[in-house]
């Protein structure tokens, strides 16, 4: 069986593309599975992975995230596809669906969903688009979903909530959730880290997507302020990707007036090793999200990440990661936004945080929850691609 994985902005080596769908879906027998994505800074031509011999990484599209050339990517998709020919393609970007679809009637190959973003909530709501463009961005693909749901083999949900959210579903022969667990890069250390103690210093850390969205200039006001108190015994190290050139020009401005604030990434996406590196370097984790509504049910991976390294997470308590985490760990303090703002904001509930910490002395920190893992999702995957019609 020949599968092709793909997606527009994700690049080749992207964690869900190559360590979670792609190598799981590589130790099916006879298979041979194709990542068609973005160029990668440890992937900038084609070649065979490094791990799994028989999945090859294809780093065909190379533009800005807003550029005409982007207009082109299926097309480009259709040539690679002629090329490669699949028994199972596996769309990862709404963008491409059109093209997907079109590749599936013509050749009555089996066409899978992954279902990375409610990306029809997220282009309305986000405001990374004029409104104009966003409304007719959010038609054109709440309506190539509708169109291409009957054709679907299935759909792949990275979020339980996609299930309650997606009216398309219901036109789609099956469905699977498969959340975006943690795939350690390299073994987790078996000797136990003590707790994080405040007086020791506190090694901050932020990874992912970088914007005013996800908290991040909030969580540095915040340091900055703990800092200015006299809580000098803090660095800040953030490591991730910000889309928006005008948001990395401001993270390296800050950088630049901050003695403690270290940047890595910021104007393109990091390597997994390194955001699993910064990790074991951490000793509190943060997860500053604004509230909204394109968060709203969902999990980010990083919170995976941080809980299956036994790191102590400081977080807002604003998008039901409360109900979804507490049954697995303790290990995280939540903040409480403030009542008198409509927008709750990190630097809103971070001072009273720290001042608890600080108080009691230490974090907690608890040993990984099994439900933090890959392996959770790995079997139901091999499952589903085992089933397709």
């Amino acid at each position: 069986m020949r599968i092709v994985l793909t997606s527009v902005l994700k690049p080749v080596t992207d964690p869900r593309l190559l360590a979670r769908l792609g190598r799981t879906l590589a130790e099916l027998p006879g298979a041979e599975v194709h990542i068609v994505a973005h160029v990668a800074a440890d992937a900038p031509t084609a070649r065979p992975d490094t791990v799994r011999p028989n999945v090859f990484l294809h780093p065909i599209f190379d533009f800005p995230r807003l550029s005409l050339s982007r207009a082109l990517a299926g097309r480009q998709l259709l040539r690679k596809l002629r090329e490669l020919r699949p028994d199972v393609l596996v769309i990862g970007a709404a963008e491409l669906l059109a093209a997907g679809l079109q590749w599936q009637r013509r050749t009555r190959g089996k066409l899978v969903y992954d279902v990375r973003e409610n990306y029809s909530l997220n282009v309305r709501t986000q405001g990374v688009f004029p409104p104009l463009i966003a409304s007719a961005l959010t038609a054109r693909i709440e309506r190539v979903e509708a169109a291409a749901a009957p054709y679907l083999a299935g759909a792949l949900l990275a979020e339980r909530v996609y299930a309650e959210q997606l009216p398309w579903l219901a036109d789609c022969q099956r469905m699977e959730i498969i959340e975006n667990k943690y795939q350690p890069t390299s073994p987790i250390p078996v000797t136990p880290t003590p707790p994080a103690r405040v007086c020791d210093g506190m090694r901050l850390l932020i990874t992912g997507t970088l914007s005013e969205l996800y908290g991040t200039f909030d969580a540095i006001e915040a340091v900055a302020t703990m800092i200015f108190f006299g809580h000098d015994k803090a660095e800040l190290r953030i490591v991730g990707y910000a889309a928006q050139a005008a948001d990395a020009a401001r993270l390296r401005a800050l950088a630049a007036k901050y003695p403690w604030l270290h940047l890595e990434g910021i104007e393109r996406p990091v390597p997994h090793a390194i955001i699993t590196e910064a990790i074991r370097w951490a000793n509190i984790c943060l997860l500053p999200y604004r509230r909204h509504p394109s968060f709203e049910g969902c999990i980010p991976t990083k919170l995976w990440e941080y809980l299956g390294e036994s790191r102590p997470v400081v977080a807002t308590g604003v998008n039901g990661w409360r109900e979804a985490v507490q049954q697995h760990s303790s290990n995280m303090i939540f903040g409480h936004p403030s009542p008198y703002k409509e927008t709750a904001t990190f630097a809103d509930s971070f001072k009273s945080i720290m001042h608890l910490a600080l108080f009691y002395g230490e974090f907690t920190r608890d040993l990984p929850p099994p439900e933090a893992f890959w392996s959770t999702e790995a079997t139901r995957l091999v499952a589903f691609f085992r089933a397709l019609p």
